[in-house]
């Protein structure tokens, strides 16, 4: 009998130790397992975020703050920084494994000014505001005159709109422009050009033929020895003033 619960005893003791190596071995192996992930996991968190641009003066890089890459929604991202940034007129984002984040930027460049104040408001060839060089010289920039301009994330102000569409298109025709502005009810839009010449057009006028005509305008008249003083788009015909009248 004591021969018979020995062996049992020996067999039993046999189990449980089988047992209790295969639970160590599960458990060593969870735990590895575990590790393991951590490990990946937190190689994967945002440690970097290179900026391809000269102006790296970005607020709102906090967002990627204990972010893991494959948790990242890039497009999200994106525009909370547009949003954040006016100067910023659009930016790409690309994830680079294991720990790091590729941004490139465009930024709003300036080709107009607003002055309502002491401090020239710059405006981009969109009609945004628009970042100007750390130490500009940005004087012979056209001037925009409107009163309280206003702007949102999507949408600019549509008198600068025009204004900047004018520019533009005047500057295709190789026509400088020194302002433009707008009357007091902005039915009509009054722009200084080349030599001080006024012109004036309806608020509705296309800035692509106008400037056409304002160029066919100014070079015949110059082949014909004459300075224009005023060219007025607001009638059927436009009305040219020269200098010596």
């Amino acid at each position: 009998m004591k021969k018979i619960n020995a062996v049992l005893s020996r067999r039993l003791i046999g189990i449980l130790s089988g047992k209790l190596l295969r639970i160590i071995v599960l458990f060593l192996f969870f735990g590895f397992f575990i590790l393991v992930i951590s490990f990946l996991w937190q190689s994967l968190q945002v440690k970097k975020i290179n900026i391809i641009s000269a102006d790296t003066n970005i607020s709102g890089l906090s967002v990627f703050n204990g972010k893991n890459l494959l948790l990242i929604d890039t497009a999200e991202i994106k525009e909370k920084l547009l949003a954040g940034n006016i100067y910023l007129k659009d930016l790409t984002l690309k994830k680079i494994y294991p720990g790091q984040i590729q941004m490139d930027t465009v930024w709003r460049i300036p080709v107009a000014r607003i002055i309502n104040s002491s401090t020239p408001l710059y405006i981009d060839s969109e009609g945004f505001p628009a970042k100007p060089p750390p130490d500009p010289d940005l004087e012979f920039l056209p001037q925009i005159e409107v009163t309280r301009a206003v702007f949102n994330k999507n949408k600019a102000d549509w008198r600068v709109i025009k204004a900047v569409s004018l520019i533009n298109e005047l500057n295709k025709k190789e026509i400088g422009v020194d302002s433009v502005g707008f009357s007091s009810s902005s039915a009509h839009i009054r722009a200084v050009v080349d030599d001080s010449v006024e012109v004036f057009m309806p608020v509705t006028a296309d800035p692509s033929y106008l400037s056409a005509s304002l160029q066919t305008i100014i070079s015949r008249f110059r082949i014909e020895g004459n300075f224009i003083a005023k060219v007025d788009f607001r009638f059927d015909k436009p009305v040219v003033i020269l200098k010596n009248e």
